[in-house]
């Protein structure tokens, strides 16, 4: 897993939120602490440019208002700004929802790790928005995970492609859509950079990533992530969806061709 983050920050591609999953506390703050030194920061305590959000009750949002505000200043010494939030599922709904913000619109030198024994406690809106790495008691050993796509949906486009059914569905439906698919393109990209497929959650569609990795570069991978995740974005403040759909098939044919 270290070589994982060592990869992505030789390569300049160091997400700005990741989402630690498991009931291995221990191992979760170690590979924390280790990537946090890897990018720069001292985990020597107390370190300005490192935050440690440990709620003991209900995590409130005037503690999410502060982290966004600490967050926004510029790095003291270090190049990157790390704050961890543990135990995440116990965000109110309202923390939740003001911490988005900072997930939809990070600052260029930001880092969140947001800690949660469950994935199921948190707001889908703020897991698919974070990179997620799931830790295991059997082994020890994290995994870079995503919701798994639809059954038998190969190319992971499929289910937007047609905007007739997408129309009809709730907004609530759509997002789960958009979840699905954003995390098939997400293990083509994991599998590109670290050619290791125990990294992948969608594990029952190995070869399916494996080809799809060689058919597609970093960069046009990295694209169509964005390109689906900005159409998502549209979806929620309200756009047509029409014009966004159509908007985001015409980027993803041009982003492919």
């Amino acid at each position: 897993m270290l070589n994982f983050f060592k990869t992505a920050i030789k390569k300049g591609r160091v997400s700005h939120s990741y989402l630690f999953v498991g009931e291995n506390e221990e191992e979760k703050k170690r590979v924390a602490l280790e990537f946090t030194q890897m990018l720069g920061c001292s985990t020597n305590p107390p370190h300005p440019d490192l935050k440690i959000i440990a709620p003991e009750g209900s995590l409130k949002i005037d503690e999410i208002r502060e982290l966004e505000r600490w967050i926004s200043l510029k790095p003291y010494s270090a190049k990157w700004k790390v704050t961890f939030i543990l135990r995440g599922e116990l965000m109110t709904e309202e923390a939740a929802n003001a911490l988005l913000k900072t997930l939809e619109e990070p600052p260029a030198h930001s880092l969140l790790i947001i800690f949660s024994n469950n994935i199921r406690g948190l707001l889908p809106t703020i897991v698919s928005r974070c990179q997620i790495v799931r830790f295991t008691l059997l082994n020890n050993s994290p995994m870079a995970n995503s919701p798994d796509i639809a059954s038998g949906d190969l190319t992971g486009l499929t289910s937007l492609e047609n905007e007739k059914d997408l129309l009809t569905k709730s907004k609530e439906e759509r997002e789960e859509i958009f979840r699905r698919v954003l995390s098939w393109w997400r293990d083509i990209l994991i599998f590109k950079l670290s050619r290791n497929k125990k990294f992948l959650f969608n594990k029952g569609k190995v070869e399916a990533i494996e080809r799809e990795a060689e058919r597609y570069s970093c960069e046009e991978l990295e694209q169509n992530i964005e390109i689906i995740n900005q159409t998502n974005n549209l979806l929620k403040h309200n756009v047509n969806p029409k014009i966004a759909f159509a908007s985001m098939r015409l980027k993803l044919n041009e982003a492919t061709i």
